[in-house]
């Protein structure tokens, strides 16, 4: 990616806060859960500046609303049970996500356009500890705030669905004890 913005994020827990640093460790933003709202982190600049973006839970799909201004910049959303896709819905055609999304190795495009530059770029890996860290490389000149905040609902699609497939693991396992097949 030819010019481009590092940022970095540490993950303790997922409806803990985090910031948001570049590569020599400023804080730029940080995020939070908002107090009595479930299923809503905020995106603030870390000056003060106030809110920059919500993160907010759409029912109808299980996915995440954007939201900057109070207007929808992005609806992201998981398809598919073993073949898990990425989409992303926008007011001008949507992002295409490519790479291994559940594995934390992939890269946003806009409107299906592979050929073009990548907007993002994001590489996740387990800390020491911490839960998870995030590289994000955001092509310059983009809409930071909007590209952040979808990188995070990605992210709390990614841990939705570990968090499912360890829950239905277990109630696997407890049902074949029940019926005397698992020891």
């Amino acid at each position: 990616m030819i010019g481009h913005m590092q940022f970095f994020c540490t993950i303790r827990s997922m409806g803990g806060p985090l910031a948001i640093t570049d590569s020599e460790g400023k804080e730029h933003y940080h995020a939070r859960t908002v107090p009595d709202i479930g299923e809503r982190l905020a995106l603030l600049a870390a000056d003060g500046g106030g809110q920059l973006a919500a993160i907010v839970r759409e029912p109808m799909t299980g996915g995440f609303e954007v939201l900057i201004t109070g207007k929808r910049t992005a609806l992201v959303r998981f398809r598919g049970l073993v073949n898990v896709q990425c989409l992303i819905e926008t007011p001008d055609g949507g992002l295409v996500v490519t790479g291994d999304v559940p594995g934390g190795t992939y890269k946003l495009y806009p409107n299906a356009d592979l050929g073009a530059e990548p907007l993002a770029e994001v590489v996740r890996r387990r800390g020491s500890n911490v839960r998870y860290e995030l590289g994000i490389s955001v092509a310059d000149g983009e809409d930071l705030v909007r590209l952040l905040a979808t990188v995070l609902s990605i992210e709390y699609l990614c841990e939705d669905r570990r968090t499912e497939t360890s829950d239905l693991r277990t109630g696997l396992r407890v049902f074949l004890r029940l019926i005397g097949m698992h020891h």
